[in-house]
């Protein structure tokens, strides 16, 4: 704060010696020594400019306002009088003074740097971003004016203020002005860390992977045990499938942080997806001992508890109920929100002429689930439902703009906070809202969690299993994926369509027909699935081995742009090496469209414990019969389902064993094979799968019986 003495009156050591007193902060020496100074010397600046300093420390802010206005009367050119005096105004909160006094600073020494640090103080305070970034445009000119013993404290404060402009930037969704000051903070200190560590996840959010891997790597040299950086590298690594060097980088990230349980969710989902199901087994075994022993989860975020929630239901560890535990106690996160935001809501009308139905889904866009939400939200009454749609989207596309053509109203959700969302829904007035999406990317399960509806439900084809919130009220599914005797393993309450598939399907477009059999021409059976490698763990793969040793000269193609990279692919190679199956047996990469591939397989194959769900269907539609195992509640039934909808419940198993005597007796019988081929598509036309206009009339009737059980109730 006081940065010069200019003597003008007092002789010079006398000056000098009360500047030696303050700097030793002898101040009870100086404020004895000050009356009578001052007796003799009334026309000293400098002293009236220590004096202020000493009282405005001790908390006499009017007595330091005095002082420094009396230094500035003698000496209306002090740059330090005037600084000192702006900074009791701001102290003071008294912003327009306090600018005032530092501009004039300026003014007078316009490379007088504390002034515009303190101005940036100021603007940041008033959220005035512009402001700021004109001013450290005008700090980075001084830089080269200014002692070189001084410039890297100064350089690394403008450092620090053009970082904290592009989280201001950041924070107010204006992502290239962000990227320009991180990129500017980066010029000045090509080491500082937090702006190459933001630069990187901003360029990653925007889809710029190899740009954001850059700027990782860079601040992995600068710091190469900073586990933030290392998992921020395997993120990007796992995101485009490099499961291995993604494996590479989590490992390293929690040597150097033990303990991080969202790291070791990280690398157990890793694991999974790159057929080492022993190590990511020793991770849930660590997750699922730190959420039972944890009493508070007020500070875990949302994407924690999706990727494990999402990630244990593909476990074939786990037991049923080990899984449900993680659900149940997920309800912790929203015990404060039960407990102080659930409002009760308008009296309910028993004879309403229209329900207004709200579908929350962050996939209004090219996703797999459009072929089972599109036609649902086309064929809906709007004389006797009044259609909402919820939003979550980031960018829109073709598709979103077919999905807003279906809906009464379109509500986008990106950037509104959950209790917004919620506040939103009441003063809509929506009658039942549901959920599409579970714990998958995106979902706004914390909405629901606000209880903001009446009723509310989640539909299984979001994620084929419970929420695990208690505020939801039904699971939408069918008598096959939830059998009676497993209610106990959701939260929510289980309402199933009668005689009908959880969902119905709308074909992609371009499809084509389904072709001649395979194996009419090549002379043996082609075996096939299209998932994603986190359903393919050792059980499934010992299996396939199975079927592949006992049908002769048979082949397997897996499919899906996991297998992209070659490391997924020597892996899986092995993995089947393990159980004495060559690789030429084994057909893998990925495809897309996949409509070709599917006219190169006779069979497919579905997993366990998780099945396939979207692939399943396009299978049976492209002529091919699936074989699937009948197992885990919810995602271990998908597979079962739809083929007792469509009256082939030959091809469920019960069993390991079944499933391969299954595939093999299938595999044995072409004639029978070519027969199926030629009548699986008229099949899948005729059947309740593709009525939709069917399908969507027994699901309106399901949200009227909601309805009418929620006035009961009340």
């Amino acid at each position: 704060m006081l940065t010069k003495i200019n003597s003008s009156h007092a002789p010079e050591q006398v000056i000098n010696a009360i500047t030696t007193l303050f700097h030793q902060g002898r101040i009870t020496d100086i404020l004895a020594k000050a009356p009578k100074i001052l007796e003799k010397y009334p026309d000293t600046p400098s002293l009236y400019n220590i004096l202020g300093v000493i009282h405005f420390h001790q908390g006499f802010k009017q007595e330091a306002t005095n002082y420094f206005s009396k230094s500035i009367d003698l000496l209306p050119n002090d740059p330090d009088a005037y600084n000192n005096l702006g900074n009791v105004f701001k102290e003071e909160k008294k912003y327009k003074e306090a600018i005032l006094n530092y501009e004039k600073v300026i003014r007078i020494k316009p490379n007088y740097l504390n002034a515009y640090k303190n101005l940036f103080l100021i603007f940041q305070i008033k959220k005035d971003t512009t402001n700021s970034e004109k001013l450290i445009k005008k700090s980075l000119k001084i830089l080269n004016t200014i002692p070189k013993k001084n410039i890297l404290i100064w350089k690394n404060w403008i450092v620090m203020c053009l970082h904290e402009i592009a989280e201001n930037y950041e924070s107010e969704k204006d992502w290239a002005k962000a990227k320009k000051n991180y990129y500017k903070a980066i010029q000045v200190k090509n080491d500082y860390i937090p702006s190459l560590n933001n630069l990187g996840n901003l360029l990653f959010k925007e889809g710029l992977d190899d740009e954001a891997l850059k700027y990782f790597k860079i601040a992995k040299k600068f710091n190469p045990k900073n586990s933030t950086i290392l998992n921020n590298i395997a993120l990007i690594f796992f995101k485009n499938k490099n499961y291995f060097l993604s494996s590479k980088y989590s490992e390293k990230a929690i040597n150097q942080k033990q303990g991080s349980h969202f790291l070791f969710c990280n690398l157990m989902f890793c694991y999974m997806n790159f057929f080492k199901n022993k190590e990511a087994n020793k991770f849930l075994e660590i997750l699922k001992n730190d959420w039972i022993n944890h009493n508070d989860f007020s500070n875990y975020n949302f994407t924690y508890f999706d990727q494990v929630l999402f990630s244990i239901v593909y476990s074939d560890y786990l037991r049923n109920e080990e899984i449900y535990k993680f659900f149940q106690l997920y309800e912790k996160k929203f015990k404060k929100i039960k407990k102080f935001k659930w409002k009760p809501f308008p009296q309910i009308k028993k004879n309403k002429p229209k329900l207004k139905i709200g579908y929350v889904s962050p996939d209004f866009k090219k996703h797999s689930a459009e072929n089972f939400l599109k036609p649902v939200l086309k064929n809906h009454n709007h004389e006797k439902f009044e259609i909402y749609a919820f939003a979550e989207l980031s960018q829109e596309d073709s598709t979103t703009l077919q999905y807003k053509s279906y809906v009464d109203h379109w509500i986008p959700t990106q950037g509104l906070t959950d209790w917004e969302i919620a506040q939103k829904i009441r003063e809509l007035e929506i009658d039942i809202l549901v959920d599409v999406a579970g714990h998958t990317k995106g979902n706004r399960l914390g909405v629901f969690a606000y209880k903001p509806a009446p009723v509310s439900c989640s539909w299984m084809i979001g994620c084929g299993y419970t929420t695990g919130l208690s505020a939801i009220d039904y699971f939408l599914t069918d008598n096959v994926v939830v059998p009676q005797g497993s209610e106990h393993l959701f939260s929510e309450k289980i309402w199933r369509i009668n005689d009908y598939c959880y969902c119905c399907y709308e074909e992609k477009a371009k499809m084509g027909k389904v072709g001649p059999l395979p194996a009419l021409a090549k002379g043996y059976v082609t075996f096939g699935t299209l998932t994603r490698s986190i359903r393919i763990n050792d059980r499934v793969i010992k299996v396939w081995a199975e079927i592949l040793k006992r049908v002769k000269n048979s082949k397997l193609v897996i499919n899906s742009s996991d297998f992209n990279h070659y490391k997924t692919k020597r892996m899986i190679i092995s993995k089947f090496k393990e159980y004495e199956v060559d690789g030429h047996r084994l057909v893998i990469g990925y495809q897309s469209p996949p409509w070709d591939l599917m006219r190169q397989i006779d069979i497919a194959l579905d997993c366990f414990p998780h099945n396939s769900g979207t692939t399943l269907i396009e299978h049976l539609f492209m002529g091919n019969p699936f074989i699937t195992f009948s197992n885990r509640p919810g995602v271990g039934k998908i597979g079962s389902s739809i083929l007792s909808t469509l009256g082939h419940g030959e091809w469920v198993a019960t069993s390991e064993d079944e499933y391969i005597q299954k595939a093999v007796n299938l595999a044995s019988d072409i004639k029978k094979l070519n027969t199926i081929r030629g009548s699986l598509r008229k099949e899948m036309e005729q059947s309740p799968i593709m009525d939709h206009r069917g399908f969507v009339k027994k699901l309106e009737k399901v949200y009227k019986q909601m309805w009418e059980e929620k006035l009961v109730i009340k």
